[in-house]
């Protein structure tokens, strides 16, 4: 009777670590699923910032395209204006050239 006591202790000793180590298994297999998944959520995370960083950076460079467009065109219409204001002038800019070096004659 003894004897069946302690081969009933052993197995139940055996059952017990084979649990155990089944559950240190399955421990690791979770911890490195979830490592697995922590790394691919980590890379998607990842992913999507670049892509809004570039949807960023493309939305900053439109703007300063279109900004330098209107700089380019408001700076040819002062050019064109001053231009024309000089041809307006220009006779009177040759006259007064001739009559100071001729000594107003003419």
């Amino acid at each position: 009777m003894a004897l069946d006591v302690l081969e009933a202790i052993r197995a139940a000793e055996k059952e017990a670590e084979q649990i155990i180590q089944k559950a240190e298994e399955d421990a690791k297999k979770i911890i490195e699923e979830a490592k697995r998944k922590a790394m691919e959520e980590e890379k998607k995370i990842v992913e999507e910032a670049k892509k809004k960083v570039d949807g960023m950076m493309n939305a900053a460079v439109k703007e300063a395209e279109e900004e330098i467009k209107k700089i380019e065109t408001e700076t040819k219409d002062k050019i064109e204006k001053l231009a024309k204001s000089a041809e307006g002038r220009l006779p009177d800019a040759v006259n007064l050239i001739v009559r100071t070096i001729t000594g107003g004659v003419l």
